[in-house]
């Protein structure tokens, strides 16, 4: 089975997963989502959701990411994006709203993972999962 998407977006996330905020409750340390993290999960949501496969990948499961970050100055469609933020950070907390979304049972199944950031015209995130 195979799943072929983009997610348009107006803007993709600059906070990764690891923005958290450590409190201290009865003398326990306590560990959340920062506020920024929690809408850009709800960001990642929004745009997924219509894309819920009728039926989950089963494991072994590959999948592929791009993110397309708006055009700047003498860059054009499929160049390569530098700049910050981690290509590794950004697909944690996507591939954690897709396993939330029951795109497939549980994110240790997703055993190949291909993530780039590129420049293009159409901001957003193709998405590509299979089974393996």
């Amino acid at each position: 089975m195979e799943i072929e998407f983009f997610v348009p977006l107006k803007k993709i996330p600059t906070v990764t997963h690891q923005d958290k905020i450590i409190s201290v409750k009865n003398s326990k340390p306590i560990i959340f989502d920062s506020h920024n993290l929690k809408e850009a999960k709800e960001i990642f949501k929004t745009g997924l959701i219509s894309h819920i496969p009728g039926k989950m990948l089963n494991a072994p499961i590959g999948v592929e990411l791009i993110w397309c970050f708006p055009l700047e100055k003498n860059k054009v469609d499929g160049d390569y994006y530098t700049k910050k933020r981690d290509v590794d950070n950004l697909a944690k907390a996507f591939i954690d709203q897709m396993t939330k979304l029951k795109f497939w049972k549980d994110d240790s199944h997703v055993s190949k993972l291909v993530s780039e950031k590129r420049y293009n015209s159409i901001c957003g995130v193709y998405v590509k999962g299979y089974e393996l």
